[in-house]
């Protein structure tokens, strides 16, 4: 299951901001494919001092759009991007160490023949 979160740690009560989770890229802010939500709502809103949070179906790849909504004269002082890195599957991780125990065998029976 995968999912994000949302918080708002702003005080001022004119800064919103919302995460859209999209399972293509977004063109021109709009999403043709939602993922189905289990909870939560999709795009999250978040108001002043808040946390919001929804979770989906496992998904390969997922897009979020973010959009921080600052009344007159507000200003970005702090954001960060987080990404999402699949985790490799343990029988990718079993093939790539029996490979590399061959090459060193291999190594270990040509050093042994000189």
């Amino acid at each position: 299951m995968n999912g994000i979160d949302l918080t708002n740690a702003a005080t001022s009560s004119n800064v919103t901001i919302s995460e859209s989770v999209c399972l293509v890229a977004f063109v021109s802010g709009q999403c043709s494919s939602l993922p189905t939500l289990i909870t939560g709502t999709n795009p999250l809103l978040a108001g002043p001092n808040t946390h919001v949070e929804n979770s989906f179906n496992t998904v390969q790849t997922a897009y979020i759009l973010k959009d921080i909504r600052i009344g007159e004269g507000g200003f970005i002082s702090d954001f960060t991007e987080s990404h999402h890195a699949p985790v490799p599957e343990p029988m990718t991780l079993s093939l790539m160490g029996v490979g590399l125990l061959g090459l060193g065998l291999m190594r270990r029976r040509q050093q042994g023949k000189k």
